[in-house]
């Protein structure tokens, strides 16, 4: 269902002048203060790396150097907060600022028993991209207004620039789910913010702050019309790779560079084997073993198994692939990752009638079994 079908209630908020970062900052210490929460994770400016990651922060006064909608996205925050809760709830409620695929990737990991979601508060945002870690160093060492631009240009617009991230150009879920307690909006908001209540807790944070009432309409048709758009898009790209992948002989050639680092698993926010099957002794091989293969076929290519590895991940983890694009990001051969595991999932996905980060009582196929399932395959 598309954002609209469900929505909650909703309010307007407006903003002084167009720094978004300090708007957005001011409104979560003002939830964290009437809700007594004492912790938050949100994206934070790290002058030792030059670069903005996603901190657990304890002292407000920290907040100076929070940019919550930095266009950057180098590790999934997702990730971190399972890190953070999988083994146990957290004792004292945490808010949580989330990127919409950041939202969707802990609903799969919390299905997956990798997360803990007892005293989350999670808010999300309307996102239009992010640029690569590089990019984004790159500009801010060279002093550049980057995250100013994207404010104005990007985000309060709606459109994208074309260093935007491949994924995030052709996201089609770029808006915060009813999974999130709190979403907040900027398309349709006439230069200000929507926000929006999702869940009885987000109704009760909110109903402490005094907000102005407002259905904001044309929000869900803007939405309705932006998420079509990149889906043609995206079509056209997924013809173009399905040729591009065809047979053996054309995924042979499309990870011909590929070097067998796993960068792409290590990114991966729905990746969280404990023990890998990659990365196990069974892919430990004596010289027999590549001498056999040379003799047999008259030369082995090295590393070995490196379609296997490719084809073994999207067998394990396409049904719940969000399509963050992190797989490409951290491709140092800057193979299309991306682009095809998008593809399988979303064949797959349609096959099991599921969507990942849709609804958190949805069971994910993966941990799923039903007698009748998938009878036309024999």
């Amino acid at each position: 269902k598309h954002k609209g079908d469900n929505m909650g209630e909703r309010f307007q908020l407006k903003i002084a002048g167009e720094d978004l970062n300090k708007g957005i900052k001011d409104f979560l210490l003002q939830i964290m203060e009437k809700s007594e929460i004492n912790n938050i994770v949100l994206p934070l400016f790290i002058p030792s790396i030059n670069n903005v990651y996603p901190t657990l922060i304890k002292k407000k006064e920290l907040l100076e150097d929070a940019r919550p909608v930095a266009p950057v996205l180098p590790v999934s925050t997702a990730t971190m907060v399972s890190r953070i809760t999988k083994f146990a709830p957290s004792p004292e409620r945490i808010l949580v600022f989330l990127k919409p695929c950041e939202l969707r990737t802990l609903l799969e990991l919390t299905k997956f028993k990798q997360a803990t979601l007892d005293n989350l508060i999670l808010v999300s945002y309307d996102c239009m991209g992010a640029y690569k870690t590089e990019f984004y160093e790159e500009a801010l060492s060279s002093g550049k207004t980057i995250d100013a631009d994207y404010i104005s240009k990007n985000l309060l617009k709606g459109e994208q620039d074309e260093n935007i991230r491949d994924a995030c150009k052709l996201c089609e879920n770029f808006f915060p789910t009813n999974f999130a307690d709190i979403g907040i909006g900027f398309i349709g908001a006439d230069g200000g913010m929507l926000i929006e209540a999702n869940t009885d807790k987000g109704k009760e944070i909110l109903a402490n702050l005094g907000l102005e009432k407002t259905e904001a309409k044309e929000r869900d048709e803007k939405l309705e019309k932006m998420s079509v758009e990149r889906k043609g898009k995206w079509e056209k790209i997924k013809e173009e790779t399905k040729k591009e992948v065809m047979g053996i002989e054309g995924l042979t050639k499309y990870f011909s560079k590929c070097i067998d680092c796993h960068n792409c698993m290590g990114q991966c926010p729905i990746c969280f084997c404990k023990e890998c099957f990659w990365e196990s002794p069974t892919f430990e091989f004596t010289p027999l073993n590549f001498l056999g293969w040379a003799e047999r076929k008259g030369a082995v290519k090295l590393p070995t198994d490196t379609i296997f590895f490719h084809l073994g991940r999207l067998s394990h983890m396409s049904t719940s692939c969000i399509g963050c694009g992190l797989c490409s990001d951290a491709c140092p051969k800057e193979i299309k990752v991306y682009e095809l595991f998008h593809l399988v999932s979303d064949e797959t996905q349609a096959a099991f009638d599921y969507k990942p980060g849709r609804d958190l009582e949805e069971e994910a196929p993966l941990v799923t079994f039903k007698e009748d399932e998938l009878k036309e395959m024999g």
